[in-house]
């Protein structure tokens, strides 16, 4: 048997040898895309760890901040709660629990919490290339373990989640680590062939999936996939392969119940509150559409899913000619196991982007993490038969003439969008929540008592920089409690005085929609026309006359005493 692994060692070698030109070829392009993948690596969480707070606003999402502000009330003991008043299931379990973890073990400081989530998300960034690497080069050889690393850390869309702050960077990781294990559990090692070893692995499998079930918990659609694989390809009988399946089923099961539970127990709900909204938006956006038109929706936004799945992996549009021969060629000759798993790595992001495209509204970055790591596998692929195999078609023929260019073009791409990201905001809505919270902290005690409850639709960077006061997310996504108010089973007056809000802090015009008529003498701070480019802003305050006048009189007495 060690013979036989030493002669496959030597045919590897061989096939290399035979190909040092198309190797050597590659020198230039690949260290430029080594060099990216050391800037995105190592360079950007440096960038970050030296940044101010306003850039750290402009590129984190404000999505992001809901998680930091769970976690510093779950390292605190008050649960599950962003603002310490409502309750919240909008947050992943695995990137939650983490932070608070990190909150509770360190106690860093507002700025150095979320250059401390960027340093973590970083890790598991460079982790998931591991993963990938050791996942691809057991299904085709080192140039494929290599390909796969390299393309996933040098991809400005895979290290974007790095610099959004969210759950997609921990995600990618678990998911990239449950492929290298089913890629083990298909494909043994001779001295793991027995029973009680097949077991051991269906279980580090459940494992990974549990893992996964909580780093995204939507990925219990991708659950039956990993079933059908351990039932399809390895060898045994079907009552040890169905065994193996209820164990792994048994164990990622349990670990979605915890977290269920745990969201039960908490907040009498185990929905999460982010997908609920979606759901509500899918609904009105379909309100006063006929059928046809619901289904003609559902296919744009998973045709949208799959055209961004392709454009956000860069090196997968150059290496697409070779795909149909990763299948048929490799450096041994492949198992009927080895050509299922690839077709499945195909179903892998379809299967997810169809639930997207008919569960929610749109598909969003952290989204696309499945497709990517799916694509960067199967790229690696592509790499593999171009650079070690003889081409079998002239496509195949053509794209290994050019694939030096097919790399630089890479290389050109990756560092395009890369420089992009860094230097522009990620969203306006960054900007404003920045010169909202600094407002919020100078002003808002002219117009409210202290400590008085802010209502804020994008509440999350606003309520992370003004601890000393409560902010109140008002559109779902970090609020369950508002959900009633949001299906039209309760209005927002009664909500807004059962919870003492005495201020709203956002665009009136643009949110208020039918409430601005219920408005029942609320006062309503709106800070308006901002400029990222000059970091100030218009604040305007309208409230009832009522109001004005108390202020008008307030400033008059002011004034005269300071005569």
């Amino acid at each position: 048997m060690r013979s036989d692994r030493k002669g496959e060692r030597l045919k590897n070698r061989l096939l290399l040898s035979e190909n040092d030109d198309a190797l050597a070829s590659l020198r230039h392009p690949v260290m430029g895309i080594s060099l990216l993948a050391v800037l995105m690596v190592v360079g950007m969480p440096v960038l970050f760890a030296l940044a101010d707070r306003l850039y750290l606003v402009s590129q984190v999402s404000d999505d992001a901040y809901y998680y930091f502000n769970v976690a510093v009330n779950l390292a605190a003991g008050n649960g599950p709660t962003a603002d310490g008043v409502t309750t919240t299931t909008g947050w992943h379990p695995l990137y939650g629990f983490a932070l608070a973890a990190v909150h509770r073990g360190l106690s860093p400081s507002l700025d150095g919490f979320v250059k401390l989530a960027i340093g973590l998300n970083a890790i598991y960034f460079a982790m998931t290339g591991v993963f990938l690497g050791l996942a691809a080069r057991r299904l085709w050889g080192r140039v494929a373990g290599w390909s796969a690393a390299l393309l996933w850390w040098a991809n400005p869309h895979a290290a974007m989640l790095v610099s959004v702050g969210l759950e997609g960077s921990i995600y990618g990781a678990v998911l990239s680590l449950l492929l290298w294990q089913v890629t083990v559990y298909v494909q043994p090692a001779e001295r793991e062939a027995h029973a009680s070893a097949t077991m051991v692995r269906a279980g580090i499998v459940g494992i990974c999936s549990g893992l996964v079930l909580l780093g995204r918990t939507d990925s219990i659609v991708l659950l039956p996939l990993v079933a059908l694989v351990m039932l399809v390809l390895p060898r045994g009988t079907l009552a040890s392969r169905a065994g193996a399946i209820v164990l792994m089923a048994a164990i990622a099961l349990a670990c979605l119940g915890g977290w269920w539970y745990f969201a039960w127990k908490h907040t009498g709900s185990t929905q999460q509150g982010s997908g609920a909204i979606k759901l509500l938006w899918r609904k009105s956006m379909n309100a006063e559409h006929g059928a046809l038109w619901a289904v003609g929706y559902t296919a744009a936004v998973f045709g949208n899913y799959l055209l961004e799945c392709a454009i956000k992996a860069p090196a997968f549009k150059w290496v697409l000619s070779a795909l149909p021969g990763v299948s048929r060629h490799g450096t041994t000759e492949p198992t009927r196991a080895k050509r299922w798993l690839l077709h499945l790595l195909w179903v892998f992001p379809i299967g997810l982007g169809l639930a997207y495209a008919l569960f929610l509204d749109r598909p969003r970055t952290w989204y696309y993490v499945p497709a990517l790591v799916g694509f960067t596998l199967l790229t690696a692929g592509g790499v593999h038969v171009l650079i070690t195999t003889a081409p079998v078609s002239g496509l195949q023929k053509l794209a290994r003439r050019c694939l030096p260019l097919m790399a630089w073009l890479v290389v050109i791409e990756s560092a395009a969008i890369f420089g992009r990201n860094l230097v522009s905001p990620r969203s306006t809505d960054q900007v404003f929540g920045a010169l909202a919270a600094g407002w919020v902290e100078d002003h808002i005690d002219k117009f409210i008592e202290p400590g008085a409850r802010i209502g804020c639709w994008h509440s999350g960077i606003v309520q992370y920089y003004t601890p000393g006061h409560t902010v109140i997310n008002l559109d779902g996504l970090a609020n369950n409690e508002i959900l009633p108010v949001l299906r039209g089973e309760e209005t927002m007056n009664a909500y807004w005085d059962e919870r003492n809000i005495q201020a709203i802090l956002g665009e009136p015009r643009e949110k208020m929609g039918g409430y601005a008529e219920a408005w029942d003498g609320k006062q309503l701070v709106a800070v308006e026309r901002f400029s990222a480019k000059h970091k100030s802003a218009e604040v305007r305050v309208v409230m009832s006359d009522a109001e004005a006048a108390k202020w008008q009189a307030h400033d008059a007495t002011e004034s005269s005493t300071d005569q």
